[in-house]
């Protein structure tokens, strides 16, 4: 009969693929920098409250992992729901009154929840599968759980384009709202399944982290990787409903965006076998080379071709994100695994802030178009890097 860590860790299984579907709840994705532009009528102020959101990230991320490895997983993801659902509220605020403070405020609460999540829902399911003896699975679980939260992206992108289209903005961010809600609940029914040691100095516990990820060879190059694709890809892909709006409607935009996801999750799924029969180390260096090829082929396109071509790229994203995660949990020290994870998340998030910001003034100069079409070029300088991170061979592998 299984005893009650066993029942805990498999109800976490399930919850966790909830869990996943409702973060990725998203439906106010699809017209969210239009919504910020029609509010705010700058293309500058826009990528300004898109630099605020990487910036909030980047600056309580560590404090937020460091919460994570010292007060347990489950409560950390209930802190970070709770301002999932602040975010929406501001949204829905910004459309009656103050709209530049509301948004300043929505990015704030939106940096603090992405902090408090970004480190932890990993940690937790690595730590899952650790406690039942299956961290070896982790590449395949871990891509059929995120597969849940791009298959949520799915339908929400589809519900809000088809409500923004039918109804008003008004009425996605409510059920933006709804969604976060929701996401609250099955938070507060996981489970905590690891014992957390905590070093009396967290200054210390921070320290040895940052240690860590500089001694290990394979974490620093990933990491210089993240980074720099970061601020290529996330920057278009905030920018790239601008440019698309020009070539399709609301309705068809949100279709799109769900056709995407569903790209996403169907790699996601497929993954851990697409692993299996070609080795991980070449399905990675493929798919993270399709990514900024696809976009390459969209920009020439310039045309209704342009967000079809897109879909390769979601697809090489669902492939490769699974086995780079999977290769952060295994080199990350078992104490120190959120803050590890943590100190990828703000560097990244610095990366993409700037990046916003960057794009944004560009954008306003030479028109979203050429602004992304520059931006893609960070995308190209990534992808070496990539490939020298999956190469190197590490002389110690999960430090204490």
């Amino acid at each position: 009969m299984p005893n009650k860590s066993e029942l805990k860790a498999a109800a976490n299984i399930s919850l966790l693929k909830k869990h996943y579907f409702f973060w990725g709840w998203l439906p106010e994705n699809v017209v969210l920098v239009i919504f910020y532009q029609q509010l705010l009528d700058s293309y500058a102020l826009v990528g300004l409250i898109f630099m605020l959101m990487r910036l909030f990230i980047a600056l309580f991320t560590i404090p937020a992992g460091i919460l994570s490895d010292y007060m347990g997983r489950k409560n950390t993801l209930i802190i970070s729901a709770a301002f999932y659902c602040l975010t929406k509220a501001c949204y829905l605020a910004a459309l009656f009154f103050m709209p530049f403070e509301m948004l300043v405020l929505s990015s704030l609460f939106y940096g603090l929840a992405e902090s408090f999540i970004l480190s932890t829902n990993q940690s937790l399911l690595y730590e899952t599968l650790k406690m039942q003896k299956r961290e070896d699975e982790f590449h395949k679980v871990y891509g059929r759980t995120k597969a849940f939260h791009n298959a949520g992206l799915a339908a929400s992108g589809l519900a809000g384009g088809l409500t923004a289209s039918v109804l008003s903005f008004k009425y996605v961010m409510i059920m933006a709202l709804a969604g976060s809600m929701v996401f609250l609940a099955i938070s507060m029914k996981l489970y905590n399944v690891a014992g957390y040691k905590k070093e009396k100095n967290k200054f210390g516990h921070l320290k040895k982290a940052l240690r860590d990820l500089v001694s290990n060879p394979r974490l620093s190059w990933l990491l210089a990787a993240e980074s720099t694709d970061a601020g290529g890809s996330r920057a278009m892909g905030e920018y790239m409903p601008l440019y698309i709006q020009t070539i399709i409607p609301y309705w068809a935009m949100g279709a799109m965006k769900s056709l995407g996801q569903a790209a996403c999750v169907t790699a996601l799924w497929l993954s851990g076998n697409l692993a299996a029969v070609f080795g991980k180390i070449r399905v990675f260096k493929f798919f993270i080379s399709l990514a900024p090829v696809s976009a390459a082929l969209a920009l020439m396109a310039n045309g209704i071709a342009t967000p079809f071509l897109l879909l390769a790229g979601d697809f090489g994203a669902g492939v490769t994100h699974p086995i780079s995660a999977e290769i952060r949990q295994k080199e990350y020290a078992e104490r120190r695994r959120a803050t590890m994870g943590s100190l990828f998340i703000i560097i990244n998030n610095l990366a993409e802030g700037a990046g916003s910001l960057l794009i944004g003034l560009l954008a306003a100069v030479v028109t979203p178009y050429y602004a992304l079409i520059a931006f893609l070029g960070l995308r190209f300088v990534a992808i070496p890097i990539f490939f020298r991170a999956v190469s190197v061979q590490n002389p110690q592998t999960n430090p204490d």
